[in-house]
């Protein structure tokens, strides 16, 4: 069994959400976190009050399970904590990585250079650049964002199938209202898909239902504050994302099977894009009638997932542009972090949100952890095939700047302590990076990020901000917190700030100020 980094960070309190990475000699097993904050001990959890929430589909234990605990071969019926969505079953069996650069690479007619070709680059891509140096100018943008899609789809995230394609039914029992059956026929092929999801609408007797109906949020999984949501007057919309493609490098689940994964790079979807996909459908049912007969704006949406669901989360905002607002919570490197940015090593002052005045952050997801058992399936077979981030002919900067647009908003959230792996300060400054590209788009309010302290998860203190942020601009409800807060972080504060972060442009945030709402 390999040696595992850091293996829990325990929650004291609040929603409990745990993230499974493959295992390797410098990427850690297991983070586990909380809504409430982390604990410090070793010796196993602290329960929050009413226990695990527990969902079917039992963990996927990669590389034979969690080393260090007597002999487990992994939790067999745990379906995950905190409302996250299993991990397809106890599997201690995945199919190796595959070395992909040992594999010749084929020549295609895409028009992009093979990555064999690509040479390693100094500084970071600009997304107000085409491919060949030319600058962007605002009314060449919608190409400059095809451009960036094209990339994203040939070298690592695969292909968004065409909706086109597609017809999408539903079922829904008005009487029960607990879940909706989605049914997707791709006419090509004749193949069709079933997938579930869990259907959780407000009280019309306690919210007043907005004109059109109800926004709503579509979660990746559980645990993402549904309650405060629905009371709040949001429907909410809960994946099973394990019967959409499994969380593996086998390509299986309902996605793969009328999109079968091949050889030709046209006939490759990695699982992050699958799940992705799956969000979209609960738009098409939607509009196909659902909305109708629920009584939802199928226009005022949001989407949102952390961890791994918030690499989806990301991939689905780029891709899907009828979400609304997109809510990516950290989602680390393949997520909204830049590859080319580590804060390993780095020391950070978070004692204005009452955190420790001395935090130095370790190890930082990167490139090469992406490739291993349990990444590799996320993405495409080009994917594997980069070696050096430097050769990368984007940035995450740039998968996050495909949400401008006058009628969309991104939301960013990433977490100060316990999340040294996701990489906060990279997140923030993809934050950075896009609120220049969004400003000289004139679309400065329309890009968000929340830097809570601690909790591997969609927080209290997030879905408050996401609930007034979506309010203000859709509906132009009066705000009962400070939205400035989202323009700024404590990586902006003097004895935090990198001075690369002002290299992008665009206007430098003013340090935050403690208050109660910053806690």
């Amino acid at each position: 069994m390999k040696k595992m980094g850091n293996l829990f960070a325990l929650a004291l309190s609040g929603v409990v959400s745990i993230n499974v990475y493959a295992q390797s000699a410098d990427t850690p097993a297991v983070d586990a976190a909380g809504a409430g904050g982390f604990g410090s001990g070793w010796g196993g959890f602290q329960m929050p009050a009413g226990g695990f929430q527990m969902p079917a589909g039992g963990f996927q234990m990669l590389e034979g399970g969690f080393p260090g605990f007597g002999g487990f071969g992994g939790f067999g019926g745990f379906g995950g904590f905190g409302g996250f969505p299993g991990f397809g079953g106890m599997d201690q069996n995945l199919p190796p990585a595959v070395d992909m650069t040992t594999l010749p690479e084929r020549s295609d007619d895409s028009g992009f250079t093979m990555v064999r070709d690509l040479k390693p680059k100094d500084g970071i891509p600009e997304a107000m650049k085409f491919a060949d140096g030319k600058e962007v100018s605002v009314s060449d943008w919608p190409k400059r964002a095809e451009e960036i899609a094209r990339m994203y789809e040939y070298y690592m995230y695969g292909v968004w199938p065409n909706r086109k394609g597609e017809k999408v039914s539903f079922d829904y029992d008005v009487a029960s209202g607990q879940t909706m059956t989605i049914r997707i026929k791709r006419t090509s092929t004749d193949k069709e898909g079933v997938m579930h999801v869990t259907v959780r609408l407000p009280d019309a007797s306690k919210n007043k239902m907005p004109e059109g109906g109800w926004p709503y949020i579509v979660a990746m999984h559980g645990g993402v504050q549904e309650q405060y949501a629905v009371e709040h007057g949001f429907a909410v919309f809960t994946l099973n994302t394990g019967e959409i493609a499994s969380d593996d490098n086998r390509h299986r689940g309902m996605f793969y099977d009328l999109y079968p994964y091949g050889e030709d790079w046209k006939e490759q979807t990695g699982v992050l894009m699958a799940w992705a996909w799956g969000a979209s459908k609960v738009i098409d049912a939607l509009e196909a009638g659902a909305d109708k007969v629920m009584k939802v704006n199928a226009a005022n949406s949001i989407v949102t997932g952390v961890s791994r669901w918030g690499k989806s989360t990301m991939v689905c905002g780029a891709f899907e542009k009828r979400f609304k607002m997109v809510v990516p919570s950290c989602s680390g490197t393949g997520g909204v972090a830049m590859f080319r940015y580590l804060s390993k090593g780095k020391t950070y002052d978070f004692s204005m949100l009452d955190g420790p005045a001395s935090y130095t952050y370790g190890d930082n997801e990167q490139l090469h952890n992406l490739q291993t058992t349990g990444g590799q399936g996320w993405f495409n077979n080009k994917w594997c095939q980069f070696k050096d981030p430097k050769t990368l002919p984007f940035d995450q900067h740039m998968l996050c700047s495909l949400v401008a647009d006058k009628d969309r908003y991104l939301f960013i959230i990433a977490s100060c302590t316990g999340e040294d792996w996701v990489n906060a300060p990279s997140m923030w400054m993809t934050y950075r990076a896009d609120r220049a590209v969004f400003e000289k788009l004139g679309l400065g309010e329309h890009l968000a990020c929340n830097v809570h302290l601690t909790g591997h998860a969609v927080t209290a203190e997030d879905m408050k901000y996401i609930v007034d942020y979506f309010r203000f601009h859709v509906y132009g409800e009066k705000p009962s917190l400070d939205l400035g807060k989202l323009t700024t972080s404590v990586f902006e504060l003097p004895v935090n700030k990198d001075p690369l972060f002002d290299q992008f442009g665009g206007t430098v945030p003013k340090a935050p100020e403690k208050n109660a709402e910053t806690k």
